[in-house]
């Protein structure tokens, strides 16, 4: 979830200045489509991106976890892990290590959820629950059926029971122009699969309701969206009819409301800024600039590599969280290579670290045995090894053992470790 924010956050602050940027050098849609990898960044989940490189946003918090003060580490390591440390310290680091801010999160976040959950599923089903019991259709021939609904907000695209429809306020319907517009402008938005955008930003709003910048990332997006419809549009309709589409945007403005931000539709209708952008847009139509696109293409392939890749290192972006540093793990590594060296039924010996199963492992070592007294939580690490048994009276020669555990300890931080139990 640290790292999903991290680089969501940070593609999102750069898509921002991307739109500003480009705004009237590329087209509409290419703007709207720059959204996209900021969607499916917050949808990725953090274990699926095992991809380290050097460009990663992670390099510089890994950096600055490795170079944390060593009184900030359990504090560190209680955000990340949810691992509590009790210290005699006093200072205030070591009391808030104490505590389980991760379970305090976690209730947080489940009791937002909820809420916010249930108020969509209440509105969607309020303004479905509207659609169904008052829409009329109308006589329209083209890619979705058209209704009319006497207290519709505004003109939208929505998919009701698996059918997408447009729907058009039914004191609207009785101008064809305007109508000829409406159905236009919704109609590219079903053509540019807006009506499951719109899901996917609702859901991701929902989950990450905590972060503003999730909010200002689903409004840009949901702007840029009816800004490309726009173009789509007058494209469609044909130049002459930009003058007069810009004049059903000011009537549409002027007689309705929008709808919801958490409704699972798309609204023609928009106020205040939103419009005087639309109207600026229409008057300025934006012409293709081939150093706009040579300048984008490279901005947004430099931060897909930042985005969607891990640390560079070799070691867990969070060992350093659950350990002292990575000089302190490669002397581990190395102890148990000497160990090895020395033990020819190791063979083919391949010693890793995971870092997840070094917390859970050495918690239940330290409490199933009296080391706790002995050993500090950050002086105890569990390496993993897999290995080729050679002759030997005890394991079975040539056979392939995986996850075999080295544990090891040091009674302080500067001195060195030593190898106090092994096996499964």
């Amino acid at each position: 979830m640290i790292q999903t924010m991290i680089q969501a956050t940070a593609l999102t602050v750069l898509t921002l200045l991307l739109r500003r940027v480009l705004r009237g050098r590329l087209s509409q849609r290419t703007i709207y489509l720059l959204w996209l990898p900021v969607l499916v960044r917050l949808t990725l989940p953090d274990t699926w991106l095992h991809i380290p490189s050097p460009l990663s946003l992670m390099n510089p918090l890994q950096s600055a976890i490795q170079n944390a003060p060593q009184e900030l580490k359990p504090l560190i390591r209680n955000l990340m892990t949810g691992q509590i440390t009790v210290s005699d310290t006093p200072n205030l680091p070591a009391a808030m290590a104490s505590i389980d801010w991760q379970l305090i999160g976690s209730a947080a976040w489940c009791v937002g959820t909820t809420i916010l959950l249930l108020r969509t599923i209440r509105i969607n089903r309020q303004f479905r629950l509207l659609l169904r019991q008052t829409r009329l259709p109308l006589p329209y021939c083209g890619k979705l059926p058209v209704y009319a609904v006497p207290a519709l907000p505004s003109p939208c695209l929505v998919q009701l029971g698996g059918q997408p429809g447009i729907y058009i306020p039914e004191m609207q319907t009785h101008d064809p122009e305007l109508v000829r517009h409406i159905l236009a402008h919704e109609t590219a938005h079903f053509n540019q699969f807006d009506h499951v955008w719109e899901l996917w930003r609702i859901g991701l709003t929902v989950l990450f309701w905590w972060n503003p910048l999730v909010w200002l990332a689903a409004a840009y997006s949901r702007q840029d969206g009816e800004l490309a419809c726009d173009e789509a549009a007058v494209n469609a309709l044909g130049e002459h009819e930009c003058v007069a589409y810009g004049r059903s945007l000011l009537r549409l403005a002027e007689s309705q409301s929008p709808h919801s931000n958490l409704a699972c539709t798309t609204a023609m209708c928009h106020n205040g800024k939103s419009l005087r952008e639309r109207i600026q847009q229409l008057a300025h139509r934006p012409k293709h600039s081939k150093l706009a696109v040579l300048f984008t293409f490279p901005v947004l392939a430099f931060s897909i590599a930042a985005a969607f890749t891990t640390a560079s290192a070799s070691v867990s972006l969070f060992s350093e969280i659950y350990d002292q540093s990575f000089n302190d793990l490669n002397a581990a590594i190395a102890v148990v290579e000497a160990y090895i060296a020395d033990h020819p039924v190791w063979q083919n010996a391949d010693i890793r670290y995971d870092a997840d199963f070094n917390l859970r492992w050495r918690t239940d070592y330290l409490g199933y045995n009296s080391t706790e007294k002995i050993y500090s939580p950050e002086n105890v690490i569990v390496l993993l090894c897999d290995f080729t048994a050679g002759d030997g009276p005890v394991l079975t020669p040539g056979t392939r053992y995986t996850d075999y555990q080295f544990i090891l300890a040091r009674p302080s931080d500067d001195a060195p470790w030593s190898i106090i139990d092994q096996g499964y």
